[in-house]
């Protein structure tokens, strides 16, 4: 969970690589939350949260979406996020959903056509 995490540096958890935003979120003018300000997350965090994603996806379907590009199963998917079969079966079709595609193989193509691998 993002909110547990404290930021080594602007943009970036610590141990993470860097968001792959294309651009450096620092410089996103957001109304920063002083609650999460004073946790040390500031506008790294606020900048995560109100990003648009590409297909309006969710940090999570993108992380899902790099997988399944990538090649891996749901299961293999389940036990990289640590998360059910299920709950990755239920992020594979809110991405199709969401990107109005209908295989994996369409899913791993938009992804290579939008940088998301």
């Amino acid at each position: 969970m993002l909110a547990a995490r404290r930021f080594a540096e602007p943009g970036r958890a610590e141990g993470d690589e860097p968001l792959g935003l294309g651009f450096d979120v620092r410089d996103l003018d957001v109304e920063v939350d002083p609650v999460l300000d004073g946790l040390g997350f500031g506008h790294s965090l606020q900048a995560q949260l109100r990003y648009q994603r590409p297909g309006g996806l969710t940090a999570r379907e993108l992380e899902v979406l790099a997988l399944v590009a990538n090649g891996s199963t749901n299961r293999q998917i389940a036990d990289q996020l640590v998360i059910s079969e299920k709950t990755v079966a239920s992020h594979v079709g809110h991405i199709f959903t969401k990107l109005g595609l209908s295989s994996r193989s369409a899913a791993t193509a938009y992804a290579y056509e939008h940088d998301l691998t």
